[in-house]
């Protein structure tokens, strides 16, 4: 069996049971986001499914090798555009679209709904489909393949725990570089330390920009690094976003060049229980407001009100799932992965967060993180 394919199939049979149920004969998916977690590439142009059977993809022809070592699927249908040195971009995406329509109509079925996850598919995409498939109604997909996608098998678990792994490592670069270097270190610097280490261990990218932030800059949330000196008394944030095999980690821990002081200690010690009342929180079939209130109840009572500015947790893995915030009532299952960050936010003293990455057993949630949440 190829690597994936039990979760692959495990996938798709449940996306079609979705589609029968409610009477869709197709489900085209355009974008990578949309189907990279499913058949495990994120090269083909298209990814088609019936209500029963294996996916099929059109990708260039040149490209079907690639897609048959990188997918468990054997339906790969290679498509050479005419012209393609002198086509458009736009133009050579329509001979794509054309095989798929193609495609479609060579079926003589009763279904005639067609699915899509619109939240992601260019309107020009779905313009083209909707004026060449007449007679058929599209349905959006999105929220059905976000309940799919949303639960991790064993196999996605473990890649994102290889992904945890490799962001812990540029965890600890970057501290061994603050400690060891010698010399001024700006952000940018370090970022860049810990991106090439983490690198060198196998990640394909990085979710979003690797973030380091110090001083009056880590109450900046969101920010990238910078060409700001750190300096021996600041803060420092590390917040890295490693992608392995498909599979992002999310993770961040506050360091220092000298030491942190007693007040940013204090700080940490009441973060650090806010993300043992997050762990505690998280059980199947809760929703998952009730761990952000939890958590804002603590910072609260401990007289940090008003300092906790942002969401308590959000999905990481595929990217799909739900957010921990205050206005979700969606439900947490077993099988999601979360990354839980709680923070406090002054701006004399600098923005403090520390990032655990979880995910959710019939028992509860099981934290991944190997290393201390202060170094």
């Amino acid at each position: 069996m190829k690597a994936m394919e039990k979760t692959g199939r495990e996938k798709t049979e449940k996306i079609q049971l979705k589609m029968r149920e409610g009477g869709i004969g197709f489900l085209i998916l355009s974008q990578s986001k949309s189907f990279e977690h499913l058949i495990f590439t994120r090269i083909p142009f298209i990814c088609l499914l019936k209500s029963s059977g294996e996916p099929e993809v059109f990708t260039h022809y040149d490209s079907v090798g690639i897609v048959g070592e990188q997918s468990w699927i054997s339906n790969i249908n290679g498509i050479y555009p005419y012209n393609i040195g002198i086509k458009k971009k736009n133009d050579v995406e329509e001979d794509y679209l054309a095989r798929t329509v193609e495609y479609i109509r060579s079926f003589k079925q009763q279904d005639k709904k067609i699915a899509m996850d619109l939240s992601n598919t260019p309107a020009k995409v779905f313009k083209y489909l909707e004026d060449n498939l007449k007679g058929y109604q599209f349905v959006d997909f999105t929220s059905e393949l976000n309940s799919i996608y949303s639960i991790n098998t064993a196999e996605e678990i473990s890649l994102i725990k290889e992904a945890v792994n490799i962001a812990e490592e540029g965890v600890l670069r970057s501290k061994q570089f603050l400690e060891n270097s010698g010399k001024d270190i700006t952000e940018n610097e370090l970022a860049a330390y810990a991106e090439y280490h983490m690198r060198k261990s196998g990640v394909d990218g990085f979710f979003v920009r690797s973030s380091v932030t110090s001083g009056c800059r880590t109450c900046q949330i969101g920010a990238t690094d910078s060409e700001k000196i750190i300096r021996s008394e600041d803060i420092v944030d590390v917040d890295y976003s490693p992608i392995y095999r498909g599979y992002f980690a999310d993770i961040c821990r506050p360091l220092s060049k000298g030491f942190l002081s007693e007040k940013v200690l204090e700080k940490c010690k009441i973060i650090e229980e806010a993300l043992d009342i997050a762990i505690s929180c998280i059980e199947p079939g809760i929703p998952a407001n009730s761990v952000d209130r939890a958590v804002k109840k603590h910072f609260k009572n401990n007289g940090y009100d008003g300092e906790f500015i942002h969401h308590t947790g959000h999905p990481i893995g595929n990217s799909w799932g739900i957010m921990i915030i205050s206005n979700s009532e969606s439900i947490i299952e077993e099988g999601m992965v979360f990354a839980l960050e709680p923070g406090l936010y002054n701006e004399q003293l600098g923005g403090i967060r520390i990032e655990d990455n979880v995910y959710v057993t019939k028992e509860g949630a099981v934290n991944m993180m190997n290393i201390p949440r202060l170094l």
